[in-house]
């Protein structure tokens, strides 16, 4: 996934388990998502226990490998397409990857789909009975997006490195 790409984020409100909407989205839009190892976020502000340097929020060092919160993580990839799609639990015990995104259960990341492509996802992600609300987040409000994405683009490569050892 190139996160320098067009990447949409939609926040999705869902009730049901990462796993169950997971299964809802694969059989409404025909994809594959695949479950991918939890994406770590910790207090630290260093170097969690899977150690990968965590980016989402900063605490004093005193806290470091405690509170660390598993966010359940789903990946799909259209290779022929060039196109990826990412289903995050953004909310878990209180605690969200885009802060500002509290209310948002899921996040639902497009990487590479543009234009009306982004619409036909959206409106089909909104026909799914579970899900009470999506939403297409404005990255202008998000001010620490582009580190959350870098994060994520590592932690992709670090997925697949691991997958073909």
């Amino acid at each position: 996934m190139d996160f320098s790409c067009p990447t949409p984020v939609v926040g999705i409100a869902c009730a049901k388990a990462f796993y169950e909407l997971a299964h809802h989205i694969n059989k409404k839009l025909g994809i594959s998502l695949v479950r991918m190892d939890d994406l770590i976020q910790s207090n630290s502000g260093g170097v969690n226990s899977s150690a990968q340097v965590d980016l989402f929020s900063s605490t004093s060092q005193d806290d470091m490998f405690q509170n660390e919160i598993a966010h359940p993580l789903f990946f799909y990839e259209d290779v022929d397409r060039k196109m990826g799609i990412l289903l995050i639990q953004n909310t878990v015990n209180g605690s969200s990857i885009i802060g500002k995104a509290k209310k948002c259960d899921y996040l639902f990341i497009l990487n590479n789909v543009i234009g009306d492509d982004i619409s036909k996802y959206i409106t089909a992600l909104s026909e799914i009975s579970c899900i009470n609300a999506t939403i297409l987040l404005d990255e202008k409000k998000i001010p620490n997006l582009r580190d959350i994405f870098d994060y994520l683009e590592t932690y992709i490569i670090e997925q697949n490195r691991k997958k073909n050892e």
